[in-house]
């Protein structure tokens, strides 16, 4: 089966039991890892103005930690400002890990948006450590936009 229809169908029949839908509905979900020999770890990034109310119904640090399927699941559940400082404090390592994952469902392309803003400063830190002066590159980015 479809990865992305097994992670659908199992938000149907577990996440949706354990979290309120509007806060399902409403997120950014990856399948990060998917080894099912070891486990699927799923990130839900739940939009940052109704994380707020998250944290005040399930807590800062709510999981699932589901051994009751096939294969075991652990889905984690932070909002988008976490997101952010996750590929500020380790860019490649973040980058290289969220363009690998499968994305189940990105209703306000939040996650695509990122994702192409940290792969440009990226590609900004490269060039200017290796090959151009900073004033260049940003004079050079200006012109791209």
């Amino acid at each position: 089966m479809n990865k992305k229809i097994e992670v659908e169908i199992y938000m149907q029949e577990k996440l949706k039991t354990e979290v309120a839908e509007s806060f399902l509905t409403s997120s950014v979900i990856l399948l990060i890892e998917d080894d099912p020999n070891i486990v699927r770890d799923i990130l839900v990034l739940i939009p940052n103005i109704e994380y707020g109310k998250f944290v005040d119904c399930y807590g800062p640090n709510f999981v699932v930690d589901d051994h009751n399927y096939e294969y075991p699941i652990f889905t984690k559940f932070r909002n988008l400002e976490w997101l952010k400082d996750d590929l500020k404090s380790r860019l490649s390592i973040a980058l290289w890990m969220y363009q690998n994952s499968l994305v189940i469902q990105d209703p306000q392309e939040e996650f695509a948006r990122l994702l192409d803003y940290y792969q440009i400063e990226s590609m900004k830190n490269f060039l200017s450590k290796n090959w151009l002066p900073n004033d260049l590159l940003n004079r050079w980015w200006l012109y791209l936009k």
